[in-house]
């Protein structure tokens, strides 16, 4: 605790929740990206409970106006943390960059500062993070994930979910996602897109970094958490630098390949901002007399850590590490948030204390329903996550989906592989599969449909 305690007064904790949320299309056409659900709970809650349990007193949320006061009145409200949060608001149309928002907060940021994305879900002891980015005095400390180890079945349901996005019309998010990042030891030496790579035909990796590291590894296999830790002086480098527009894409890359630059005279030159803080290793050398000329002005790491790790005997582990930020790792997330919801929500359980299940109705244990939802008589729930104030009617099986807040669902309907966004009613005797729903539609009786992105302006009647 007094390490956990320590490390919260060190640094200063700034969440980026102002982003479209265009990869969760179509839900994010009406619904903020930080309030879309997983397991029920609006993404950003995990964030900021994880700030709370690692004992941080405040953090800053850049959000949308439309989405500010919704932030935090759930995390008061519904979530009940202390931990105080305070809302920058950038206008709902803005298309205002990551490190333009960050910007915004050149005159409250004192000191290092994490940045964390809402859509990223962790609970790793960030004090892990915090000790290699201190023990360095690094310029820039990230977090990484190693690949999850998939399981056969993992393996056929993640293929079954791609066939259905593409019948959708959805294409291939996750391959333009991917990064190349070269490590020597936990030093990072190289951090590019894996688009930008196949676009230039280059690496962005030159003599230099090979003469320092010629021991590089190479891949393209690492996620990373979007979760940094930054020296204090980069906000200043980025005021003064008002052509990068975004952390991930422009800014981090940047920081990386300076490592191994030489100074110049220009007065934006990124080395004329750095200040330069003792590494461990400088103090022990001077403490012995020796030189400290061998440690970099601007030094980069990265911690490497196992997303959902399993043990031996092949059971998930404490340690979650996954990005919601498309529309298939939403689904995904939803559907496996069952094993990791005590661990990143301590004290939630799957099924919230005031459901009751009639005696011939059915929920299975990889489900998750939530506060005030009511199911009546032979209803299934197998494999899903049902939000808040639902109602679910007499003989209706939900199967691998996810049905969000305030959805009435009436007698002998079937759901499977759907998305079904808050405030929809779907009538009696609906057979719905593949589907994604948008938030307040209404389903007429009987309806059949399949792989469709369904919306309040189509006429299914018809």
């Amino acid at each position: 605790t007094t390490q956990t305690e320590s490390m919260a007064k060190q640094l200063q904790a700034v969440v980026m929740a102002g982003g479209p949320g265009s990869r969760l299309y179509p839900l994010s056409n009406d619904l903020s990206k930080p309030m879309l659900t997983v397991g029920g709970v609006p993404m950003i809650m995990y964030v900021l409970s994880m700030l709370e349990r690692e004992k941080f007193c405040e953090v800053f949320v850049v959000a949308r106006k439309s989405a500010s006061s919704e932030i935090l009145d759930y995390a008061e409200t519904r979530m009940h943390l202390k931990i105080r949060v305070r809302v920058v608001s950038i206008d709902d149309d803005s298309d205002m960059g990551t490190a333009d928002a960050l910007r915004l907060l050149a005159d409250t940021i004192t000191s290092d500062f994490l940045v964390i994305s809402c859509d990223s879900l962790i609970n790793i002891p960030l004090h892990q993070l915090v000790d290699l980015h201190s023990s360095n005095a690094a310029s820039m400390t990230c977090l990484f994930a190693k690949p999850v180890v998939k399981t056969t079945a993992e393996k056929e349901a993640e293929q079954k979910r791609i066939k259905e996005a593409k019948k959708r019309g959805q294409g291939d998010q996750e391959g333009i996602l991917k990064d190349l990042i070269a490590m020597d030891g936990d030093r990072l030496v190289m951090f590019t897109s894996q688009a930008d790579a196949l676009e230039s035909g280059t690496l962005p990796i030159h003599g230099r970094e090979l003469l320092h590291h010629p021991n590089l590894t190479v891949t393209s296999h690492l996620e990373d958490a979007h979760t940094y830790i930054f020296a204090r002086w980069v906000l200043d480098f980025l005021m003064a630098k008002p052509s990068i527009s975004t952390i991930k894409g422009e800014l981090v890359p940047y920081i990386v390949h300076k490592q191994f630059s030489k100074p110049t005279d220009k007065e934006t030159d990124i080395f004329s901002f750095v200040r330069q803080t003792p590494s461990l290793l400088d103090m022990y050398n001077q403490a012995l007399g020796f030189s400290q000329a061998t440690t970099p002005q601007i030094t980069c790491h990265a911690l490497v850590a196992d997303a959902h790790a399993r043990d031996a005997e092949g059971v998930e582990g404490a340690y979650y590490i996954t990005r919601v930020n498309t529309l298939a790792r939403l689904e995904h997330a939803n559907k496996g948030m069952y094993q990791f919801l005590s661990a990143l929500l301590p004290g939630r359980t799957t099924t919230h204390p005031s459901l009751s299940v009639p005696t011939m109705s059915k929920v299975s244990k990889d489900a998750i329903v939530g506060e005030g939802t009511t199911l009546l008589e032979l209803t299934s729930i197998k494999a899903s996550v049902i939000g808040s104030q639902c109602t679910l009617g007499n003989k209706v099986k939900i199967t691998s989906s996810i049905i969000m807040d305030r959805v009435t669902v009436h007698d002998e309907t079937r759901i499977s592989n759907c998305i079904v966004a808050p405030d929809v009613t779907i009538s009696a005797g609906c057979e719905l599969s593949g589907c994604v729903i948008e938030p307040g539609c209404v389903i007429p009786s009987g309806a059949k449909l399949a792989n469709t992105f369904i919306n309040s302006s189509m006429n299914l009647a018809a």
